[in-house]
């Protein structure tokens, strides 16, 4: 993962990664997520990207902590000690999945030439 210092993903190693999702939307997923996970047990937090392919589904994404406790619930298979299936994911977790880390955005906007996203001066648009 980035960090507050690194130059655009374009001019390091990470390039990589913006060309997969380059292709990903090339071939037709219409939506794609990147998050980051530190809850999974490994020496420090991993950055994962998810692509998904209709984004009328996106709205799952974007639910919310009571919404998401639901939606696991339901849909969730049980297992027969009673005790839950999923040992680090909840909806508070899924809460902190749904906003990127700030570093990913500072260095998307140091992208040349710069995304119109990033672009705050409304005159300019």
């Amino acid at each position: 993962a980035p960090d507050h210092d690194s130059p655009a993903s374009q001019f390091t190693k990470a390039a990589r990664r913006e060309n997969l999702i380059d292709i990903l939307v090339d071939i037709g997923f219409e939506t794609i997520h990147m998050y980051e996970d530190g809850h999974c047990g490994f020496d420090g937090s991993w950055t994962y990207l998810l692509a998904v392919k209709d984004s009328s589904n996106d709205y799952r994404w974007y639910m919310t902590q009571p919404e998401m406790e639901v939606e696991i619930h339901s849909r969730i298979r049980r297992t027969k000690s009673g005790s839950s299936a999923l040992k680090y994911f909840d909806g508070s977790i899924m809460q902190t999945y749904q906003v990127p880390h700030k570093v990913f955005e500072v260095v998307f906007c140091r992208t040349e030439p710069k995304p119109l996203s990033c672009v705050t001066d409304v005159a300019r648009i």
